[in-house]
């Protein structure tokens, strides 16, 4: 019988007061370098276009965060915690704040080429793409997975709802990344 060991942002997030912190790289805002010579990003495109992380393993990660850049500090270091679970650090990702970057599929393509993408919070309609999907389920398209996630606030806390968002986030994970 092969035991089921929970991820570490689990873990995390049941014992809080018994937290380490694992150091998870520098991390960085930088600007948009040109994926392809093919798709060449207008000047105003590469101005505007930032995000948080490197994007090593074109993991594309969209919030809609109205009080932060990125992410406020819990949400960001839920996130952290999250990577940690699935062997990645924030070099392997890429966040953007739709709110302070105006995006589309057809720009998030040129500039990150994702090969996942996860909306937290947020419908598929907002980054243009012609069709919904549940929370919690992989949807294939242009050449990127797509998985809608719930707000950070469904994962906040002890109680059992909480914990349960956590699981299905993790379940859909492994899932999508192939853990």
């Amino acid at each position: 019988m092969k035991k089921e060991q929970l991820p570490p942002f689990v873990l995390a997030e049941l014992y809080p007061d018994s937290l380490v912190l694992v150091d998870t790289g520098a991390s960085k805002t930088q600007p948009v370098q040109p994926i392809s010579q093919d798709l060449p990003l207008t000047e105003q495109e590469e101005r505007g276009f930032h995000f948080l992380g490197n994007n090593a393993k074109n993991i594309c990660i969209v919030v809609e965060d109205h009080s932060a850049v990125f992410l406020i500090d819990s949400d960001l270091q839920f996130l952290t915690n999250v990577f940690c679970a699935c062997k990645l650090n924030m070099g392997d990702v890429a966040i953007v704040n739709s709110v302070h970057t105006a995006i589309d599929i057809g720009l998030l393509k040129k500039v990150l080429n994702p090969k996942y993408c996860l909306l937290f919070g947020m419908d598929t309609n907002a980054i243009g793409l012609p069709f919904k999907i549940p929370f919690y389920q992989q949807q294939s398209y242009a050449d990127c997975q797509f998985l809608v996630i719930p707000d950070f606030t469904k994962f906040s806390g002890n109680a059992d709802e909480a914990k349960l968002e956590k699981t299905k986030l993790w379940v859909s994970l492994k899932k999508l990344l192939n853990i």
